[in-house]
Parts: structure tokens; C-alpha cells; sequence
């Protein structure tokens, strides 16, 4: 399923709102959140650690410098911690089994005094 922005719940009647359509609460079997400052850190490392092998290559050709186990060391970790980041720590799944409830809760409060700042005076 692909990535659907919420634009309305109506918490009277458990449904939530898409631009394409409606979906009762009940037919949820999954929900995913993403964490877009873990996507972003694995997205830095596995530059990162591309760049180190780029430029560690390329001084190897150039014969300034000697491609060595630390300099491959440094390089795989970056690429293989933001690999990490960005396919398992940037998103979750949740799944809602027969133990499991979604529910619509409002948490809304009713104003008694609908001007709050004292900006329409013509209330009593």
C-alpha cells in the first residue's frame, strides 16, 4: 500500500479520511510510522562511506597513498551503519492482532467562553 496522508477523522463514526476515500477502523490491519531523521543520518553515512572508498581509490591510483584495511575498515562500517539505518531503524510497523485495538479517541475541549483573550469585548 502506498504512503496515504490523513485529512480528516470523524470520531463518531470510527472512520478515517483519505483523498481517496474512507476507511473504517476496523479494516486497519497495519499501520507504518517513519523516522526521517534516521533516514537522513543513514543517507549521510552511506555517502559517506561511498566517498571514503571514491577518494581512498582514486589516491591508491594516483600512488599518494596506500589503500590500507583501516582505510576499507572505516569506509564498509559508515556504509554498513547507515544501511542499517536507512532499511530497519527509519520505519516501523505495527500490526494490530486480536490482542490489539485501534481506537478514535477526541480530545478535544469545548470553549465556555469562545473569546479565550479578551479581544471581542462585546461578549458579556
Amino acid at each position: 500500500m502506498a504512503k496515504r496522508v490523513i485529512e480528516t477523522i470523524i470520531t463518531g463514526d470510527d472512520l478515517i479520511v483519505f483523498e481517496d476515500g474512507m476507511v473504517p477502523l476496523k479494516d486497519i490491519t497495519h499501520f507504518r510510522i517513519y523516522n526521517g531523521t534516521a533516514k537522513a543520518f543513514g543517507q549521510l553515512l552511506t555517502g559517506f562511506g561511498g566517498g571514503w572508498f571514491l577518494f581512498g581509490g582514486i589516491a591508491q591510483l594516483a600512488g599518494k597513498y596506500s589503500f590500507t584495511w583501516g582505510t576499507f575498515a572505516i569506509g564498509a562500517v559508515a556504509i554498513g551503519v547507515g544501511w542499517i539505518l536507512n532499511k530497519f531503524v527509519s520505519r516501523r510497523t505495527f500490526k494490530i492482532n486480536k490482542n490489539g485495538n485501534l481506537r478514535i479517541i477526541d480530545i478535544s475541549f469545548p470553549a465556555k467562553n469562545p473569546d479565550v483573550r479578551g479581544l471581542n469585548k462585546n461578549i458579556p
